[in-house]
């Protein structure tokens, strides 16, 4: 078995997994372990060979990969795999589904900007009070949270917060910024 095969295999098992923890109502779970699956398909794809005579099995991981990032909320990642498979010359029913993610991701943009806020836990690692940003580190799935803050507040915050797990609360800009609204030690 090759190690596409193993990849794909083990990002199904996940996918899988993350439907049952959705049935037993258990939403932390199921974000975390479609972050899995996607980590793994699209290592799977990247994998696969870009001058084979047939690249169809290529399209398809790029296109599950994508899809299984939506799933766990990693837009950025999803429009990047949908730009790769659409640049591959992919066949035309992958086309029309990657073109499908496409809309499906700006929609899920629009909506998540909609809702005017974002709350998350995660470790406080960086701040840079000159470009008024701070970083916070979550872990479930791993990402890396921007947000704007005014250096009056970056100061404060560093003081009582910097390299501990906090829990944020943050509002969304028009433009898709964090905008730095409450944050305390996290229990």
């Amino acid at each position: 078995m090759s190690i596409i095969n193993i990849l794909h295999n083990k990002a199904i098992e996940f996918a899988d997994e993350a439907v049952i923890a959705r049935h037993k109502g258990n939403p932390a779970s199921v974000k975390e372990l479609y972050f899995r699956a996607f980590q793994l398909e699209k290592e799977a794809a990247l994998y696969a060979p870009l001058n084979a005579e047939d690249t169809t099995p290529r399209h398809i991981l790029i296109r599950s990969a994508a899809s299984l990032a939506i799933l766990s909320e990693q837009y950025e990642e999803a429009e990047k795999l949908i730009a790769l498979g659409l640049a591959g010359s992919p066949p035309d029913f992958i086309k029309k589904q990657l073109n499908e993610l496409a809309a499906s991701v700006r929609a899920k943009k629009i909506e998540k900007r909609k809702t005017g806020s974002i709350q998350f836990i995660g470790l406080f690692t960086y701040a840079n009070a000159n470009e008024n940003e701070i970083k916070i580190q979550d872990s479930n799935p791993p990402f890396l949270h921007t947000l704007i803050a005014p250096t009056k507040q970056i100061k404060s915050l560093v003081r009582e917060y910097f390299l501990e797990k906090v829990d944020v609360k943050a509002s969304i800009s028009d433009n898709g910024l964090l905008l730095m609204q409450e944050m305390r030690r996290a229990i």
